[in-house]
């Protein structure tokens, strides 16, 4: 993690995958209904995204941006600005230009209204996220120095028997593409009303609650401890810090409206768009890394 460098050349990669089924028209525990608590997650996070790659009123372009959502009857670009050819949207000043907007009551501020809500047919995991590999494959063919693509795939995660091979397989697809830097990140976030206490980044010996999170925790990537260091260092607005450990899997399981959306992103504010010097590499050489 801090050896990512990221240019226009080479940009990072932010993908959200949603799931839009009818079954998120339901309200949530917050009052809001699950679609809503998704369209927040996402929306503050480019928001957040945005003001943390703006150097006055520039927006430096060195991450794509994407935001599709799927159900069985559709998968679809939906974010509120067109996409470039790849596929996918460089972060660009077009981002403080959307004049759509809402008043978020819970955090008491204005949120650029960036993805929009579609929400129809049956859940279909396995096949959102095999539409999205395609989009995925694209981005490195055309960026292969990039560092790795991360994709933070929401669902209220209705996972069924008969459902969960053909759900892993794709998962274990879309991990399978790789930059020359690393493998695609993926990150489940399940946002589920029923739970008692969130979730998070769980391990082998974590308590899990039915075949869903046991799925969507096998499919999620590894957490390396680098991310680790990052998300712990914000925990999560929880006031609970978590203990490193390397089987700990990139998976979310969330009770509802919760403001994780600027933690999300923290890996994409510290990356450093310089190269590294040549006293630098001596250093690393010795055992010391550089927070840079």
């Amino acid at each position: 993690m801090k050896d990512w460098l990221v240019n226009t050349q080479n940009p990072a990669c932010l993908i959200f995958l949603v799931e839009q089924s009818d079954m998120l028209t339901k309200t949530g525990i917050s009052g809001y209904s699950l679609s809503f608590e998704m369209k927040r997650i996402v929306d503050l996070a480019i928001s957040k995204l945005v003001e943390g790659n703006s150097k006055g009123d520039e927006v430096s372009p060195r991450v794509k941006i994407g935001v599709f959502g799927y159900s069985d009857t559709h998968f679809s670009w939906r974010l509120n600005l067109n996409r470039d050819e790849c596929g996918l949207k460089m972060l660009s000043n077009e981002f403080k230009m959307v004049k759509d907007e809402y008043v978020d009551e819970k955090l008491e501020l204005y949120i650029p209204s960036y993805f929009m809500e579609k929400n129809h047919g049956k859940e279909d995991m396995a096949s959102g996220i095999s539409n999205l590999i395609e989009i995925v494959e694209g981005f490195v063919v055309k960026h292969p120095e990039s560092v790795p693509p991360i994709v933070y795939h929401l669902t209220q995660g209705n996972i069924q028997h008969s459902q969960k091979k053909n759900v892993l397989a794709a998962m274990k697809e879309l991990k399978s593409i790789a930059t020359s830097t690393g493998n695609t990140m993926l990150f489940n976030i399940r946002i589920n009303s029923d739970l008692e206490e969130p979730l998070i980044f769980p391990h082998q010996f974590s308590d899990l609650n039915d075949l869903s999170d046991v799925t969507l925790m096998e499919g999620s990537s590894y957490l390396s401890l680098d991310f680790q260091e990052i998300y712990n260092w914000h925990s999560f607005g929880y006031g609970k810090f978590f203990a490193y450990n390397p089987e700990r899997k990139c998976l979310l399981l969330l009770t509802g409206a919760t403001e994780i959306s600027e933690i999300l992103i923290q890996p994409f504010l510290r990356l450093s768009s310089r190269l590294i010097t040549q006293s630098e590499i001596q250093i690393r050489e010795k055992g010391f890394i550089l927070n840079i």
